[in-house]
């Protein structure tokens, strides 16, 4: 059996390296044929992609062809000698593309051309900064080589070969290092020429190679507050003098810095707000931080929104919220309450229970007892709502048994609404409305809506609100502030800013200025990065441990214990009552009880019974 396996191996070795004699000697012939100075750059041009890419690239791996005005022809056919590379072949205007690819091969005329197709296809929704990436430049001055570099450090591109012509019109290739002698690639430590592609000794597909490289290096974040994602230290939110509490974004950005030995540089923004994308690609808000490669990550209750997605990247799967629509609490007098506290339906089986009891009791009587004041039996029978018992309508057992059971329905009918009603003291009074959330234009108040609300909805559902009023609805808090202040307007909002503020819209009472409407749920936050972050990954993946193992959850509630819990007290509407409160009616009862007994003493000494 070990011979068969040993023989086996053996026929492996001998057919891999035929096949790759046969696809060498392939590529050499049809590398020859042509022996002018440009073709033999080409040609060099051509075996350095192929070579490389049958040594290092592995198969399945997908390529995507990018070019304009230059095209070296030859390079895909070689490349499919070996039978497993696909192909995507595509010019520099940006289109909906929906593949994702490992290795791009730009073929350039200048340098102009380089920063136009890079600044173009780095917008494509798939565009991946990770690949591994031939830029071919047919005319390159050697001044420009650094300019081209910048081009791709800015992009988070670091895994590229630049192949361009020498000063003698041959073959020549560069790369470029930015993470050596701890440059944690911010700037470019050097660029080294290689003559031969057949030095280089690998090449590589992802960024997981850096995650090592960047220890100890400065992680710059923008942040724009959002409580209780992002918490100024600066701002005095806290009701409580103690240490305040990290936002979620900030605890978790701290918690990988910690453990990843990195250095969090915050940007604390107070004059922008968090910003789209436009449909000229045009970058607005806090987000213009990674659009110019000022910050690497932005944080503060961010929407994950479908046109931030096409130009950056993101960090998810944390924090889930609702849109809300708040209207002002609806006001009732608790008078009203006293004949609300049975529904209509309880109120009409009373009336017809009593009007089948009055029959049979009446009916009864007369049967029994012969003829009967009627009128009169109907208001004893009424007067058991009230305690009014009377001895003439048991007279007989038979009526005793009828009455017994009118009497145990009307003691519980009581009961219950009396415990009813007096709940008005001990519970606030709040008014079950409807209305319906679908069509904010029926709503009977006017909008009040903030720029941020707006913004979101116009650019991840493609709608438009109504336009607001006079009020000052121009940020989050001016909304919830004009709501609770004036009955005319309504909002929409996040839900958890509303709770964050919860104890400010509560009266001196205890009770809410605000009533809140779920409108759209399962809305998710992300953090953003610039696209190719090379610590995107790792982020992503302590995100997520942080949410699966409840350190978010617990995080929030210290949040929500240092900054929601109320600091002062309600105003105490009502109090508790005590016997000596009730000292002037004893008092009145007392003498009311002693002028009729002396009444009564007086009328036994003066009419004495025979």
């Amino acid at each position: 059996m070990k011979v068969l396996i040993m023989l086996l191996q053996i026929f492996l070795i001998i057919f891999h390296t035929s096949d790759n004699i046969a696809v060498s000697q392939n590529l050499n012939s049809d590398l020859s044929i042509n022996n002018t100075p440009h073709d033999i750059y080409q040609n060099a041009v051509t075996d350095c992609i192929v070579s490389t890419s049958y040594k290092y690239i592995p198969c399945g791996t997908h390529f995507t062809l990018a070019y304009s005005t230059y095209f070296i022809n030859g390079v895909n056919k070689l490349l499919s000698y070996k039978g497993c590379y696909t192909f995507l072949s595509r010019s520099f205007e940006i289109r909906k593309w929906r593949t994702w690819t490992d290795v791009y091969i730009f073929f350039t005329k200048n340098y102009h051309e380089i920063y136009i197709s890079f600044t173009r296809l780095s917008k494509d929704v798939f565009w991946n900064s990770r690949a591994f990436f031939f830029v071919v430049v047919d005319d390159l001055y050697k001044s420009e080589y650094s300019e081209v570099f910048n081009i791709l450090l800015n992009h988070n591109i670091f895994n590229v070969l630049l192949i361009t012509k020498s000063e003698n019109g041959y073959f020549t290739a560069y790369k470029y290092h930015a993470f050596d002698e701890g440059n944690c690639g911010q700037s470019i430590n050097k660029i080294e020429e290689i003559s031969d592609c057949r030095r280089l000794h690998s090449i590589r597909l992802n960024y997981t190679y850096l995650e090592n490289k960047l220890r100890n290096c400065t992680i710059t974040v923008a942040a724009v507050e959002d409580i209780p994602n992002v918490i100024f230290y600066s701002k005095k939110g806290s009701k409580i003098p103690q240490r305040q509490e990290k936002g979620l974004e900030q605890y978790i950005i701290d918690n990988i810095a910690q453990k990843e030995n990195l250095t969090i540089k915050y940007i604390h923004d107070l004059s922008h707000k968090n910003g789209v994308i436009l449909y000229n690609f045009t970058v607005t808000g806090v987000l213009n931080f990674l659009h110019n490669n000022t910050a690497s990550v932005v944080i503060g209750g961010f929407g994950l929104i479908k046109n931030r997605v096409k130009l950056f990247e993101y960090i998810s799967g944390y924090c889930i919220y609702n849109l809300c629509l708040f209207t002002p609490a609806s006001v009732e007098e608790s008078w009203k309450k006293v004949y609300q506290e049975f529904g209509i339906s309880t109120w009409l089986l009373i009336g017809l229970s009593y009007v089948f009891a009055a029959v049979v009791i009446t009916a009864a009587r007369r049967f029994l007892l012969g003829d009967e004041d009627r009128k009169r039996i109907i208001l004893k029978i009424w007067g058991y709502l009230y305690g009014q018992t009377d001895i003439v309508l048991t007279e007989t057992n038979k009526m005793k048994k009828i009455v017994i059971c009118w009497i145990w329905f009307t003691f519980f009918i009581t009961s219950f609404y009396n415990s009813a009603l007096c709940s008005l003291l001990t519970r606030n009074v709040k008014v079950n409305t409807k209305i319906d959330t679908t069509s904010l234009s029926a709503l009977p108040w006017e909008p009040c809506i903030s720029d941020a609300a707006r913004t979101f909805y116009k650019f991840t559902f493609n709608e438009t609100f109504p336009e607001n009023t006079k009020a000052n609805c121009k940020l989050n808090k001016d909304v919830l502030d004009t709501i609770a202040n004036n009955v005319k307007y309504y909002g929409l909002d996040v839900d958890y800013i509303y709770q964050m503020t919860k104890p400010k819209y509560i009266d001196e009472n205890g009770n809410s200025k605000i009533n809140s409407w779920s409108y759209k749920n399962d809305l998710m936050l992300a953090m953003y990065t610039t696209r190719g972050f090379p610590l995107h990954h790792k982020f992503q993946k302590f995100t997520t441990f942080h949410f699966e193992s409840g350190l978010l959850q617990r995080q929030r509630a210290k949040i929500y214990h240092q900054h929601v819990t109320p600091s002062h007290h309600y105003k105490e509407s009502f109090k508790i009552l005590r016997l000596l409160d009730f000292r002037i009616h004893y008092a009145v009862l007392i003498i009311g009880y002693t002028v009729s007994l002396i009444s009564f003493i007086i009328e036994l000494s003066l009419h004495k019974v025979p």
